[in-house]
C-alpha cells in the first residue's frame, strides 16, 4: 500500500492564498498590453506593423512603469519592464507588415529567368506581406507557383 505524502491539492491553494493575501493585492500591478505594443513599436524602423499574436497584459510588482523597447532583430522587439531601474519582465513581441495580398486575390506575377521577363494573371493562395514567400495558381494554366510579394497585388517569381 502506498502512502501519501505532501499536501493535499486543497491545503496547497489555501497556503498561496494566505500568502497572497498577506502581501496584499497591492504588490502588484498590471502594464496594460497597449503599453507594451507601443513601447515594442516604437523601437521598429518606419511602416505600419501588425503584433503577430496576442499580446497580454503583465502583471509585475508594483511601481513597474519604466518601459523599454528595443529592436532585437528583424520584425522582432524586446520591452523591459522595469522597477526602480531593476528588470523585472521581458516581453517579446513578433511584428509583420500588413498584408497587401489577400487570399482569392487577383495578382500580377512576375516572372525572371535570366534576362527574359513576363507578366501572368494569378490566384493568391494565401495572405502575404512585402517580402513574404506565397503560394500562386497561374489562371492560364492552372499550375502552383511559389513567389515573394513585391508590392499590393504583385508576386515574382524566379530570379
Amino acid at each position: 500500500m502506498r502512502r501519501r505524502t505532501g499536501l493535499p491539492l486543497a491545503a496547497l491553494g489555501l497556503v498561496l492564498l494566505l500568502a497572497w493575501a498577506a502581501h496584499g493585492a497591492e504588490a502588484f500591478t498590471v502594464v496594460p498590453a497597449a503599453r507594451l505594443l507601443a513601447a515594442g513599436r516604437g523601437a521598429l524602423s518606419s511602416g505600419a506593423w501588425e503584433p503577430v499574436g496576442s499580446v497580454r497584459d503583465v502583471r509585475v510588482p508594483a511601481g513597474a512603469a519604466a518601459l523599454a523597447g528595443r529592436l532585437a532583430g528583424p520584425g522582432f522587439t524586446q520591452v523591459d519592464v522595469r522597477v526602480d531601474g531593476r528588470l523585472v519582465r521581458r516581453v517579446g513581441i513578433r511584428w509583420k507588415q500588413p498584408s497587401v495580398v489577400k487570399r482569392g486575390q487577383q495578382v500580377v506575377v512576375r516572372a525572371r529567368f535570366g534576362g527574359v521577363e513576363g507578366e501572368i494573371v494569378g490566384e493568391a493562395l494565401s495572405d502575404g506581406a512585402p517580402g513574404d514567400v506565397i503560394r500562386v495558381r497561374n489562371l492560364g494554366t492552372r499550375k502552383l507557383l511559389v513567389g515573394r510579394v513585391t508590392d499590393a497585388g504583385e508576386v515574382e517569381v524566379g530570379r
